[in-house]
């Protein structure tokens, strides 16, 4: 086999590691979000709800969708929705102090629908409108104690700029590969 050879299977080699970890990034869940104002509490603050819009998602048993809210923008969770398949909990910001609050939504079932209505209303603390905020995806035995986070990431406004799906990447990426191993082999012929 020539040099040039060798070299140029080496870096075939790096574009289909890179290429496959690629591929394993883009299985991650995306969780879309819109704001709403519901109302005004008693004591005068605008109440707020997320509705979320979750995509690329096949969640098992005993997993959950943890999204969290930051103790300094946050606060008053309350109305948790989660289509069937899921029980949900609130955990209040700042309960303890300076601790993120979360809206929990818990699997009940293997693969439940993750297309049903996911909301809580909320009182936001900052300046401006609600935004962005970060999510798991958490694993947990039969009994109930946390194994490991299964993916993170933070939610996205609904509508926002279109990204290809997966598949685009992929076939992209499978092209390049292909290209590259012909070029290849074309080179040892010669």
């Amino acid at each position: 086999m020539p040099i040039g050879g060798c070299a140029e299977m080496r870096i075939l080699l790096r574009v289909a590691i890179g290429a496959g970890l690629f591929s394993l990034t883009l299985q991650a869940a995306t969780v879309a979000f819109t704001v709403s104002t519901v109302g005004v509490s008693g004591s005068g603050d605008t109440i707020f709800r997320y509705q979320y819009n979750v995509t690329g998602l096949a969640l098992l048993a005993n997993q959950e969708l943890d999204l969290r809210f930051s103790p300094a923008l946050y606060s008053n969770l309350t109305n948790a929705v989660a289509p069937a398949g899921f029980s949900t909990a609130l955990f209040q910001p700042n309960n303890p102090p300076g601790a993120f609050g979360d809206f929990s939504a818990f699997t009940t079932t293997n693969m439940p629908n993750v297309t049903g209505p996911f909301s809580v209303d909320f009182i936001f603390r900052g300046a401006g409108t609600p935004g962005s905020q970060p999510f798991l995806i958490n694993q947990y035995d039969a009994a109930g104690l946390f194994l490991r986070v299964v993916d993170s990431g933070t939610t996205v406004p609904a509508g926002g700029p279109n990204v290809p799906e997966p598949a685009t990447y992929l076939l992209s990426m499978g092209g390049l590969l292909l290209a590259g191993i012909a070029r290849f082999a074309r080179r040892r012929q010669v």
